[in-house]
């Protein structure tokens, strides 16, 4: 079985909004065709101090405070398409799009205009 892995910085009282969103997401892409099953873990996960820098430098003036680390292992069998698509697909409930500027010379600066997490987060892929 395919694993996506995803460490995320969260507050206690959301990780079951988390669990929720990740499941929904999953049966979307279920009902598209592009995975067959998928079937959720979530565990705590080690400190890991790069998350918490991350938050503190994208929410200056907020600590951290009662933010904890929590492991969602996402079990996948029939993935259609490309494994990092559908990673990247499931990042986006941690992070939301940015809009883009359609003209190319603002998009040189595509790394000013990315839009701050609402979860620091790290995934792994185990194929």
């Amino acid at each position: 079985m395919t694993a996506i892995t995803f460490n995320v910085l969260v507050l206690p009282d959301e990780v079951e909004q988390l669990t929720d969103a990740f499941r929904a997401r999953l049966d979307e892409l279920i009902a598209e065709g592009r995975l067959g099953s998928a079937t959720i873990d979530v565990d705590s996960a080690p400190e890991d101090p790069q998350l918490r820098e991350q938050f503190e430098r994208q929410h200056p003036g907020h600590g951290v405070g009662e933010r904890v680390e929590r492991r969602w292992i996402l079990g996948l069998e029939g993935v259609v398409g490309s494994l990092n698509a559908t990673a990247m697909n499931l990042s986006k409930l941690l992070t939301p799009e940015a809009e883009l500027p359609p003209d190319p010379v603002y998009r040189q600066f595509d790394d000013l205009l990315e839009a701050v997490s609402e979860y620091p987060w790290f995934l792994a892929i185990e194929p």
